[in-house]
């Protein structure tokens, strides 16, 4: 038996025109990206990385473009140095850092950034996490490692280079326990030469470690660095340290007894001895905690007023300086000057002042 089926003719074309569904503007922009970092930027999905100066752009704290040596401490914006039984130098290539070992030991060198709660710890717990960086250099203690404090400790969270002189993306990948009940700051990143789980190894001189591009992430991938703009990460950093200084002007006090060490960016007007004599100094940026606040003016820290008295002193511009010129902390957001100079008013005011908040 023969049976014969007929199906009713379709237009191919009309088909395939069908396929074409409207994907609109950021759709587009979707199909049309390179990167994982272009998609998230066209879809508006937010910042990714939990670092801050990953990119180790901002040093407001000194100019570092020339090998210094390294101290405990801070000396690009958010990141803090530890080293033990060595010592080293830091230096600013301009979008990466380098630290090398100048004096041998057996212990470390790297640096660290403390990692703000402020509610993170609880909604990052339990969850996917990926540390990354690009690292250069010449020894395989060169590594990124992540540590939880208050007795948690080091979590084998680690990965380190082959040490064979060239950039390689270090990554780590890992579930990240629960750290809700950690103390603010407690849980940081780590980058620079060390051993594993942090164990002290044996450094030569000569050992370096170049730094660029650190991220923390959540997720299993470690995706393209988050560039952003000098501008925000500036604002970002000023959480944590700002100062009255010009962006490219060291902190420091005056080299005599008569002389600001830069022109003051700070200036007030009359200061009063008396109801009230205090003036209100707003930061940029809302600190994390009240800052610790330091004055900067003369040789011995003194701020400097112009004149004291009923009415200002005409043309003579010269700072008078006085120890009870006080630059106190106050809030998150002010710092405060007294005027416990005189029994007068005291006239434009000028110094300068830093204020840290850091972790």
């Amino acid at each position: 038996m023969t049976v014969n089926i007929s199906k009713p003719s379709i237009n191919i074309r009309e088909k395939l025109s069908e396929l074409d569904k409207p994907s609109g503007i950021a759709g587009e922009a979707v199909l049309r990206a390179d990167s994982v970092q272009e998609i998230r930027n066209s879809i508006g999905a937010g910042r990714k990385n939990l670092i801050i100066n990953g990119g180790f752009d901002v040093w407001q704290r000194g100019t570092y473009t020339t090998a210094t040596n390294v101290s405990s401490g801070f000396q690009s914006d958010r990141w803090k140095i530890a080293q033990s039984a060595t010592t080293g130098t830091i230096q600013d290539l301009g979008g990466s850092v380098r630290l090398e070992v100048t004096g041998a030991g057996t212990g470390t060198l790297r640096m660290y950034q403390p990692i703000e709660d402020k509610g993170l710890y609880k909604r990052i717990s339990g969850k996917t996490l990926t540390f990354s960086a690009w690292v250069k250099s010449n020894t395989a203690n060169a590594r990124i490692e992540c540590f939880k404090g208050n007795g948690v400790g080091w979590d084998g969270w680690d990965s380190a280079h082959t040490g064979g002189g060239a950039w390689e993306k270090l990554s780590a990948t890992y579930v990240l326990a629960d750290i809700s009940s950690l103390t603010d700051g407690a849980f940081s990143v780590q980058v620079g030469l060390d051993g594993y789980n942090s164990a002290d190894v044996a450094l030569a001189v000569g050992d370096y470690c170049e730094i660029k591009d650190v991220q923390l992430e959540l997720g299993s991938v470690a995706t393209d660095f988050e560039h952003r703009s000098f501008g925000e990460e500036l604002q970002l950093c000023k959480r944590y340290y700002e100062k009255s200084f010009a962006y490219s002007a060291v902190p420091a006090n005056g080299s005599s007894a008569t002389t600001f060490a830069t022109s003051p960016n700070v200036s007030l007007g009359v200061l009063l001895w008396s109801g009230p004599n205090a003036r209100n100094i707003a930061y940029e940026v809302e600190k994390r905690v009240t800052p610790t606040v330091v004055r900067y003016g003369n040789s011995s820290g003194y701020w400097g007023y112009i004149n004291a008295g009923g009415s200002p002193s005409g043309s003579d511009n010269t700072p008078i300086f006085h120890a009870n010129i006080f630059c106190q902390t106050n809030t998150p957001k002010v710092l405060v000057v007294t005027n416990q100079a005189s029994g007068n008013p005291l006239w434009s005011i000028s110094g300068h002042w830093t204020a840290e908040a850091e972790l």
